[in-house]
């Protein structure tokens, strides 16, 4: 995976019919959690604007945009992320 693989922060996104944006790039070692399930390679914090947040793989996301069930919308700026939080 290159680095222009990688969506952005605040990057936003249509899944199904809520939209919602990256707030955080979490990369191998920065989160530390006793969830073995999870797979800490790179993944995304998206926060939706439905007030629910949810951690997903780069790999999940990819894949849901290529069968188009999520969408990218487009980006925002870092300082409308900042007077959103």
């Amino acid at each position: 995976m290159t680095k222009r693989d990688i969506y952005e922060v605040g990057t936003l996104i249509k899944d199904r019919e809520d939209i919602a944006v990256i707030y955080r790039i979490i990369e191998v070692g920065e989160l530390s959690v006793d969830i073995p399930i999870l797979n800490w390679n790179l993944n995304y914090e998206i926060y939706y604007f439905n007030g629910n947040i949810t951690i997903m793989s780069h790999a999940s996301l990819s894949r849901l945009i290529s069968k188009g069930t999520t969408k990218i919308l487009g980006q925002m700026e870092s300082d409308e992320l900042i007077s959103k939080s």
